[in-house]
């Protein structure tokens, strides 16, 4: 689905990645990795086209980005879902409005369907149907993130990216969009990156990462494998004392 070879971005002077080779597989559920700053977000901007790299190639969908035309880049829009960190809903619409609204960018539809769908988006989500009339300052965290996840799906996607998509949450809320995420993937044949730090979102959704750190991608596989990683920040995030849930997670994955 995705493929990212000898990426390079800078920002002024500055140099944000090195040269970053990824590889995300049709239905992965892909997380990237790595401490603050060190270029996860931006690499997801990158994959949807919102920034260039200085150097490197980017393959989306078997395409190669810089050779793709307007009607290949509309075509990939079309593709793929994305949810972002603050979920980024529009706030003078309703739910519904805001989840029909990368719909009707596209399509001509009459409002009963429409709304039909939208209802059909909400209930994949987890949430009820009053939520349609809903505003977004009208709901909870964990439902703004689902609405936004809603509107991620409005046109029946490919690729789902999401931007710390637990960020923010309390834990019943963060297992219950884990979850949210995973049952989607499954049922609607999706492909999810994600950034995340996470560790419940790594251990019980993901099945194949990275881990970025100094502009490069210090180790890439399944979340085992990436957890040997020999690094210092590696050993900290999988093996310090929040990452004591990993070693149980092991443990019971051996049983």
């Amino acid at each position: 689905m995705i493929r990212l070879r000898n990426v390079v971005t800078k920002i002024g002077n500055r140099v944000i990645h090195k040269g970053v080779n990824i590889t995300v597989n049709k239905n992965d559920i892909y997380a990237i990795l790595g401490a603050s700053g060190s270029g996860k977000t931006m690499l997801l901007r990158e994959m949807l086209m919102l920034v260039k790299p200085a150097s490197g190639t980017i393959i989306l969908f078997n395409k190669d980005i810089k050779d793709a035309s307007e009607d290949d880049k509309n075509s990939f829009r079309d593709r793929w879902g994305v949810m972002f960190q603050s979920a980024s809903l529009f706030t003078s619409l309703s739910v519904g409005e805001n989840i029909a609204t990368p719909i009707l960018e596209r399509t001509k539809m009459d409002k009963i369907l429409l709304k039909e769908i939208v209802m059909f988006k909400l209930s994949l989500v987890g949430l009820q149907p009053e939520v349609y009339n809903m505003y977004p300052n009208e709901l909870s965290g964990g439902m703004r993130k689902k609405a936004a996840l809603a509107r991620a799906i409005a046109k029946d996607p490919e690729l789902l990216l999401l931007d710390e998509p637990t960020s923010g949450l309390d834990p019943v809320s963060a297992e219950d969009f884990d979850n949210t995420i995973k049952n989607l993937s499954a049922a609607l044949n999706l492909t999810v990156v994600m950034v995340t730090h996470d560790l419940d979102t790594l251990f019980h959704v993901a099945n194949r990462a990275c881990i970025l750190k100094d502009g490069i991608v210090l180790s890439e596989g399944s979340i085992d494998e990436i957890s040997k990683t020999d690094d210092d920040w590696a050993k900290k995030f999988f093996y310090g004392e929040r990452g004591i849930k990993f070693q149980k997670w092991k443990q019971n994955r051996i049983i």
